[in-house]
């Protein structure tokens, strides 16, 4: 975690020394940049204007992932437009139809995920638990045999269930649930999955896209619209209890604190000092 922070701090002083449009395979959607900085580092940026509780959800559900001891979501930093400024004066920020004085979430790009390789299905094991609404255990482990690798990946989703039940990512496998009972199409459920990918040199799951974490995905899940995924969350959490013991602590630390969420905005205020800019409504 000290690099990371370590890393982000270095990158929040550094300017940006090239910017380029997305492409479907390096930071999606129109209004999203590929930027590179003086510093060798690069981001994908998130411009959301006027929906920043969007660009609010992504670097707030990055500092979660840290606090709970989680290392597949890639650093976010928080950044402001401004043509003129030391940071983004190399750069002509107006080609992205940007405007100027608006909040940015930097997303750190993660190489070797540029490729239809690194798409990722969910595990065979985990997905007929879940059509089963059987549970994966310690003692269900011990009846089946898996290697490193599938036991690796098994873990990491565990953890990707948990973090996404926490924010309410609905984005994600969730949307894929909600598809499934909608078009009465139980395959979908295996098909690749959403702002999910795999590191092609390192076999490492990221968990990436989280800007409807937190904020938006509260907003939608509380209503009756949402109510539904609240229940494709809790489907998930139930088809697997083999967690890591650290990432398992912390949540319960969290959980057990007098407010959280104020733990949580402390902890983000202490590495993020554009934090302020956001209203407290959200």
């Amino acid at each position: 975690q000290k690099e990371v922070f370590e890393f982000i701090r270095k990158s929040q002083i550094s300017p940006v020394k090239s910017i380029h449009p997305p492409s479907w395979n390096k930071c999606g959607r129109p209004k999203n940049a590929f930027l590179e900085l003086d510093n060798g580092s690069s981001f994908c940026a998130r411009y959301r204007d006027p929906h920043n509780k969007l660009v609010l959800g992504e670097v707030m559900s990055f500092y979660l992932s840290q606090l709970l001891g989680m290392d597949s979501v890639p650093a976010v930093l928080l950044a402001i437009t401004n043509k003129t400024s030391s940071q983004w004066k190399h750069v002509d920020i107006l080609s992205l139809e940007w405007q100027d004085r608006k909040p940015v979430a930097l997303i750190q790009w993660t190489p070797h995920m540029e490729t239809v390789k690194s798409l990722v299905s969910i595990p065979k094991l985990l997905l007929s638990a879940y059509q089963s609404r059987t549970v994966i255990t310690g003692e269900y482990l011990r009846n089946v045999t898996l290697n490193l690798n599938e036991i690796s990946e098994l873990v990491q989703w565990s953890s990707m269930v948990l973090f996404d039940f926490i924010t309410g990512h609905y984005d994600r496998f969730a949307s894929m649930q909600d598809g499934a009972d909608q078009e009465k199409r139980p395959t979908i459920l295996s098909e690749k999955v959403r702002n999910l990918l795999k590191s092609t040199k390192t076999n490492k799951l990221w968990w990436i896209d989280n800007e409807s974490g937190l904020f938006d995905a509260y907003a939608l899940l509380y209503n009756t619209v949402g109510n539904s995924f609240i229940k494709y969350h809790k489907l998930m959490l139930q088809s697997v209890c083999v967690f890591q013991k650290t990432v398992v602590e912390s949540i319960s630390r969290l959980y057990t604190s007098e407010n959280p969420h104020l733990v949580l905005e402390g902890f983000a205020s202490r590495h993020e000092p554009l934090l302020d800019v956001f209203p407290k409504d959200f």
